[in-house]
């Protein structure tokens, strides 16, 4: 094949052999690519008929403009293999057309490849609609978006890369487009509308952290090739059979996520163990068909809702139910609550599947005791639903309490002096930020009336507790006894004999109740049974035991 230049200003030509086949148009004037055309061929020696030109080369300084397209369309739709627009030039560097328009300027065209000017930056709706063959088309850097229907229904068509700074993907953008083996989704990416990526063969790994609002209508739906692990925070909406028939693992939802419609994860066989989050009350009913998939899918489901939420069902439709029809829910587990239990064996699907007590490890309390005191003479225990926990390794996850007790070998003036989950924080109160512990979970009042006492606190047992500190101190102060510091007054003591470098000193018991006195220098123990005491000379009180 042999190529020539027709300068459609001159209606020059440059023979070739017959039957020549690329053809080059100088474009000058916008709408007049059909009378460029026309005269090129009356021009020439080697072509007989527009169906002659399967490759066409545009270039020169008028736009292209609609009417041009409209010419492309009606003289060459059967015949153009190749056309390169990389020199051509664009009002705005924009394709003409309409944006959601499904026939668009290049629609059903037999074309294998196009060229677009690196200068471009948009594209225009449908203007690749059902382009059977189209295999190659280069995404200038500047586009920014995809419109709807541009690429929809290009079965064959293949590129490198999509491109860098691209930020929406709109409905139908690359339906069908079974051979498209573009393997990322630019980290810019924050819309992504229904049937973007219809049952394309994108490769995609990874959902842009931009990506936010909706997600469309079967967006990804049958793209087979798709392996996300992770919905990004900042999508709310997942629309209908948004994932459905994909080989996405996911493990749960984001957060941020406040509806959910039918089928979004039907088929997805590669999902073996599933949170559903309980946020709000998104999780009052699981959409119809969301997890849907065969009886043969062993797959492990973990629900912390207070009951069992109840499935939708849709009459006459063919998935039944949110998980599949009963018969195929015995390879399921689901995992829930200990009070929740009753509630999910007795509601279907759940009572097809097994359920079983979420259980789920725990960081043993670090436990600060005053020097000299053993921490084995202090018992922790979470206690949930009834049950005890003195080994962390599996504990019921729900609401329940953590009890802290003293066994007999602990010292009698011993207390639990506070209880915090790690880590203080400051907030914002008003206009004023005030300094505050929100992991506060105790702390003592009265020691008095806290010695060796049983303290429980509220707990909400999950994976994702906080560690737990006990701080365990000894008494400074008991009743009736008023502890002044008083470096005037010296203590000294030699077995029973307490020396006293101001004559005067009271003995009280726990109770403060007075066991002996002196008003000299001595006081002697020795009659005083075994156990703590509050001594006090003048106005210095000390811890004594006997």
């Amino acid at each position: 094949m042999k190529k020539f230049t027709i300068l459609a200003t001159a209606f020059a030509l440059a023979a070739s052999a017959a039957n020549a086949e690329s053809v080059t148009i100088s474009h000058e004037t916008a709408g007049a690519l059909e009378a460029e055309l026309k005269a090129a061929i009356a021009a020439s020696e080697a072509l007989t008929a527009m169906a002659d030109i399967t490759e066409l080369t545009i270039t020169g300084e008028a736009v292209m403009d609609a009417n041009d397209f409209v010419a492309i369309r009606a003289n060459l739709r059967p015949s153009l293999v190749t056309l390169d627009m990389s020199q051509a030039k664009f009002a705005s560097n924009a394709l003409p057309g309409g944006f959601y328009d499904k026939e668009g300027i290049l629609n059903k065209m037999n074309i294998v490849e196009c060229k677009l000017p690196e200068t471009l930056t948009s594209l225009s709706g449908g203007v690749f609609f059902e382009c059977k063959k189209l295999e190659r088309v280069n995404l200038p850097d500047g586009i920014r978006s995809i419109p709807q229907y541009c690429f929809s229904g290009c079965e064959k068509l293949n590129m490198e890369a999509l491109p860098p700074q691209l930020t929406t993907v709109y409905a139908d953008a690359f339906n069908l487009c079974k051979a498209l083996t573009v393997a990322v989704l630019p980290e810019t990416v924050h819309t992504i509308n229904g049937s973007a990526f219809n049952e394309s063969g994108v490769t995609f790994s990874k959902l842009p952290s931009a990506l936010k609002g909706p997600l469309g209508e079967r967006a990804f739906r049958q793209a087979k090739n798709v392996t996300f692990d992770e919905i990004p925070e900042g999508v709310t909406v997942l629309k209908t059979s948004c994932f459905a028939g994909t080989q996405v693992t996911f493990k749960t939802f984001p957060k941020s996520l406040t509806g959910i419609e039918t089928c979004v994860l039907q088929s997805c066989k590669q999902i073996t163990e599933f949170t559903i989050p309980n946020i709000g009350t998104l999780w009052t009913k699981i959409p119809d068909g969301t997890f849907y998939v065969n009886e043969a899918v062993t797959r492990t489901f973990i629900c912390r809702a207070p009951s069992a939420p109840v499935p939708t069902k849709v009459t006459g439709n063919n998935w039944d139910e949110s998980f599949g029809r009963p018969e195929m829910c015995v390879n399921t587990t689901m995992k829930v609550l200990y009070s929740a239990m009753e509630s999910f064996q007795s509601t279907a699907p759940y009572n097809k599947m097994k359920i079983e007590a979420l259980k789920t490890a725990v960081e043993a309390p670090i436990i600060d005791m005053p020097a000299g005191h053993d921490a084995a003479n202090v018992k922790v225990a979470f206690v949930v639903n009834g049950v005890e926990h003195t080994s962390f390794d599996e504990v019921l996850e729900g609401e329940g309490k953590l009890v802290v007790s003293f066994d007999d070998a602990a010292h009698a003036w011993l207390h639990v002096q506070e209880i915090r989950y790690a880590g203080a924080e400051a907030y914002a109160e008003g206009d004023e930020t005030e300094e505050v512990d929100p992991d506060l979970l105790y702390a003592v009042g009265n020691v008095s009336q806290s010695l060796r006492k049983t303290v429980e606190v509220p707990v909400t047992v999950s994976p994702d507790m906080k560690p737990i500190h006990i701080t365990v101190a000894m008494a400074d102060v008991i009743t009736g006894v008023e502890a002044v510091d008083a470096p005037e007054t010296a203590i000294s003591r030699n077995g029973d004999i307490v020396n006293l470098t101001v004559p005067g000193a009271a003995l009280y018991d726990l109770a403060g109740r007075m066991v002996v006195s002196t008003d000299s220098n001595v006081l002697d123990l020795g009659g005083v049974p075994a156990g703590g005491y509050i001594l006090r000379a003048g106005k210095k009180a000390v811890k004594i035991i006997k």
